[in-house]
């Protein structure tokens, strides 16, 4: 997608634009093929979504409203690569449309539940949500069944949270109110994290 819109702007004349996107493009492929790594900070990740948001702000100007609040005491948080960035594209998939504004809050913070420290993450558009069965599955402590191709990536994030940590309930999806999706995310701190996935 990225190459046809490059080809595009060439016959546009727009080198300033082309610039950009091979700049950007070059800082995510070197974050996608970064070998071995399962663990970022919430910091890179999160500077990886900003990159991706530009790239498709280059191919779809003047539709992209994005808006992240990064708590200060959140960003060296240990998370698994890639967490974020896929709510996001699916925000982007399933969101937006032409002649619409598609708006994506992101927000972290600190919260404490039953004596435990959590760094949530939540992820927000303003789209047409999910699908009521796609937010029982989810949200469900029993084993996820999801047939829609679309959703494998957020229940393999379900999963992977769990190998990770050995909860169930840290990924929880909803619709906003009166539109959109809601992601929310907790990562939990100063617990030792599963040997099932490592880096190397």
């Amino acid at each position: 997608n990225v190459l046809t819109t490059i080809s595009s702007l060439t016959y546009q004349g727009k080198s300033e634009e082309i610039r950009k996107l091979i700049h950007y493009l070059s800082r995510y492929l070197r974050y996608m093929f970064r070998g071995g790594l399962v663990l970022v900070t919430l910091s890179e990740e999160i500077d990886f979504v900003k990159n991706y948001i530009h790239l498709q702000e280059i191919k779809f100007p003047n539709n992209i409203f994005y808006m992240i609040e990064i708590d200060p005491g959140t960003e060296q948080c240990q998370l698994p690569q890639f967490l974020v960035q896929t709510f996001v594209e699916n925000c982007f998939k399933h969101a937006l449309s032409v002649g619409t504004m598609l708006s994506v809050l992101i927000k972290t913070e600190v919260i404490n539940e039953s004596n435990e420290t959590y760094v949530r993450i939540i992820i927000e558009d303003n789209g047409d949500g999910f699908p009521k069965e796609v937010i029982e599955n989810i949200n469900s402590s029993q084993e996820i069944e999801i047939n829609d191709g679309e959703r494998v990536g957020i229940a393999n994030i379900k999963k992977t949270l769990f190998l990770l940590y050995k909860e169930n309930n840290l990924l929880k999806i909803s619709n906003c109110e009166p539109f959109g999706a809601r992601v929310e995310i907790l990562i939990p701190q100063k617990k030792e994290v599963s040997n099932a996935l490592s880096s190397g």
